[in-house]
């Protein structure tokens, strides 16, 4: 799939934008986009943490997929934004797994704790009810 002019433009922007583009996209839409493979989240490990990555459009999750990923089955899947509030996030605050956002092919993003991104997430909310 051929990336649109706005998505090279998310792509091309600074990480800390594309975190916050992220946020503001996942309440708006009610859902992010991540991986799987045989029916389990894809987590990688970074050298500290295990990490989930999340992207706010599929056309940009499908970009930034790893070669390895694509030749080994790797699917993007929607999450519902309530699925990742009240089952992701509690089971990865548990198990101190964190969430990439936004990563890019060049493997820069923003990493979150699962705090970090449940506040955010409701501060958006709120925000965004105004």
């Amino acid at each position: 799939m051929a990336l649109s002019e706005k998505h090279i433009a998310l792509l091309e922007s600074d990480h800390i934008d594309r975190m916050e583009y992220t946020v503001r996209k996942a309440i708006e839409f009610e859902h992010v986009w991540t991986y799987i493979e045989n029916e389990e989240l894809v987590l990688m490990n970074n050298g500290e943490h295990n990490v989930l990555f999340i992207w706010p459009h599929k056309a940009l999750a499908e970009h930034c997929m790893f070669e390895d990923y694509k030749a080994s089955g790797v699917e993007v899947v929607k999450i519902k934004l309530e699925d990742l509030m009240m089952q992701i996030i509690p089971e990865f605050l548990k198990n101190d797994i964190q969430f990439g956002i936004f990563i890019n092919h060049n493997f820069e993003g923003v990493m979150l704790n699962a705090i970090d991104l449940r506040a955010r997430l409701i501060e958006e909310e709120r925000v965004s009810s105004k």
